[in-house]
Parts: C-alpha cells; structure tokens; sequence
C-alpha cells in the first residue's frame, strides 16, 4: 500500500513536470492532457516569437506583364524563421484589367513547423497601360443629337455617369513615380510624351466610333504653348471660360479653325504620374459630362462636331484663381 501511495505521488509530481516516465494506468487521461498542453503551449510561443517581414513596404506589379511572386519571395527575413517555415497565398490580390486597379491588397499566410501561423497583409502598387472603356449605351448619334442640341438623352445620361466610374486612371510606371516635373516649366521631352498620351486615348476612342485619328507634332505643340502663354499673359481666371481674342489671334488668323477643350483641378501635378492623371482625367470629364451645354467637348473628342481639326497638342497654365488647367489645343 505504501509502495502504491508512492507511485502515485511520483506519477502526479510528472504530470506537473509535463512529464512521460512511470506512467500509472490509472493516471493516464491525465498525462495525455499534460501532452495536449505542452503541445498547445509550444503552438502559441512560435508564433509569437518569430515575425516575418515584408521585403518592400509596397511591392510592385505591372498588370500584363508581371506573374504573381511566388509569397515566400516577398518575406525578408526566412533566414531567420524556423527551418521548415511554409509560405502561401492566403488571398490573391485582384488585378483584372480596367475593373479593379486600386485592389492590390493580399495576404500570405506563413505556416510555421509547430503549425502555428502569421498572416501578413501585403498591399502591391499596381502599374499598367491605361485606356477610355466605352460603355455600350453610349452611343455615337446621341452624343451628336446632344452637341447639336444641348439636350442629352436619358440614355445618354446614364451612359455617362457609367463611364465616369468605370474608367480609373492607373500609375504606368515605377519611373513615371519618380520623375519630378516643374508644372510651370515642363521640358519639351515631357511635353511631347504628354502629347502621345492624350493622342493614344483619343485615337482608341475615336477607333471604336469609326472617327478619324488626331496627330500631334512641333508644329501644334507650339501653337498649344503660345495658347497657354497668352492665357496667363492676360490672367485670364478659369471661369471666364475661353478666352477667345487671344485663340482667335493665335490659332483661327492663321488656321483658319480650331477647337479648344479646357479641363481644371485644384491640385498641382508634382510627378510624371501626376500630369498623366491630369490628362486622363481631362479626357473623362470631356467625354462623360451630363451637363448639356458641355456637349460639345464629347463632340470634339470624338471627333463629331462641325470642326475637328486634326492635329492635337495640350499646353497647362495655372489660372489666378488658383486652378490649375489642361489646354487641349485643335488645329487642322
């Protein structure tokens, strides 16, 4: 009796230790929980011991060119987690061209041996080519139906505040982030690269109605800039609207036609990024307004109205209250 008396003393003072020897049957169920617990306990300390960390705060991915990365690839620090530590894509991040440039966050789940797990939330930087999705009830004869009568269609209405939330302006480039631009002195470089810009999404929308393409060269770059140099020579203010003697001197004494199409915001440009945006989004509200008398900006982009010239260039300027303005400047 006493010899058992002291066994079942030793086998409790084991269980407390977590131990496995001189297990009595009778005291079995008890050892397996101090196994249960002691693996538990080992679940929780790895997973907060160790901390994975990402190997750029935002990774990049350039949509049609780019594969997702492998998730292990992304984690800075696997040399110092535990050896056998397993990566995977617990959320994929949702890069669908044009419908869902902002969704770049994703998450990788970081399994380690003991089988707890990290999950770190990953949010890429989406790059990729940027284009003007039309919607399909935005129809070319009610654009000019609208331009000729500054009445729009109920169709046309919506088809407006459509393709106002459906095309978003997406980053192009790593570099284009990192070019600094002077608003007020853009080289002539990046003057032209604009100009290719605004003409590649005028000519797509214009290709998808059938209307002649626009072209850009020296010739009308320079007339875009004497334009903007007048503009802020006679400090002229945004809500005067178009300052008409100066295009009238500038461009139709010599031209014999021209358009004009000006779009304002109140941010200034810093960036390459920055002035594309400013362009896209020029573009955007020219084609998908509903206020009837901006018609026939639609018209010009789309190249319907009674004059549209050939030839595109846009010049900026900086109003004196304080807006900051896109000249998309036509001529033949």
């Amino acid at each position: 009796m006493k010899n058992k008396l002291l066994l079942s003393i030793a086998a409790v003072t084991l269980l407390t230790l977590g131990g496995e020897a001189l297990v009595n049957v009778n005291n079995e169920p008890q050892v397996l929980a101090a196994k249960v617990h002691r693996k538990h306990h080992k679940k929780q300390r790895q997973a907060k011991k160790y901390r994975p960390h990402l190997l750029q705060k935002r990774p990049t991915y350039i949509i049609g060119q780019s594969t997702l990365p492998d998730a292990k690839s992304l984690i800075k620090n696997t040399g110092s987690l535990p050896t056998g530590t397993k990566f995977s894509w617990k959320k994929k991040p949702q890069i669908n061209q044009p419908d869902s440039y902002s969704s770049g966050n994703a998450k990788i789940k970081v399994v380690y041996p003991d089988h707890s797990v990290d999950i770190v939330p990953v949010t890429f930087k989406l790059y990729g080519k940027n284009e003007i999705v039309i919607p399909t009830n935005y129809l070319l004869k009610d654009v000019i139906q609208a331009d000729q009568t500054n009445k729009a269609t109920k169709q046309l209405e919506q088809a407006t505040t459509d393709g106002m939330e459906s095309n978003k302006f997406i980053a192009e480039s790593p570099s284009d982030d990192k070019e600094k631009v002077d608003f007020y002195h853009l080289t002539n470089d990046q003057k032209k690269r604009l100009n290719n810009f605004a003409v590649k999404l005028i000519n797509a929308t214009r290709t998808a109605f059938g209307t002649p393409s626009v072209s850009t060269d020296d010739e009308v770059l320079s007339a875009a800039d004497k334009v903007a140099n007048r503009y802020k020579n006679d400090h002229y203010e945004y809500y005067q609207g178009h300052d008409i003697e100066a295009l009238d001197r500038i461009l139709l004494d010599r031209y014999g036609s021209f358009a004009e199409d000006m779009n304002a915001q109140e941010d200034k440009p810093k960036t390459m990024t920055d002035m594309k945006e400013f362009v896209y989004n020029s573009i955007r509200a020219y084609l998908f307004n509903n206020i009837s008398w901006e018609w026939h900006h639609a018209a010009s982009i789309i190249g319907v109205s009674e004059e549209a010239p050939g030839r595109l260039a846009v010049s900026y300027t900086r109003a004196p209250d304080d807006f900051y303005v896109t000249h998309f400047i036509f001529i033949p």
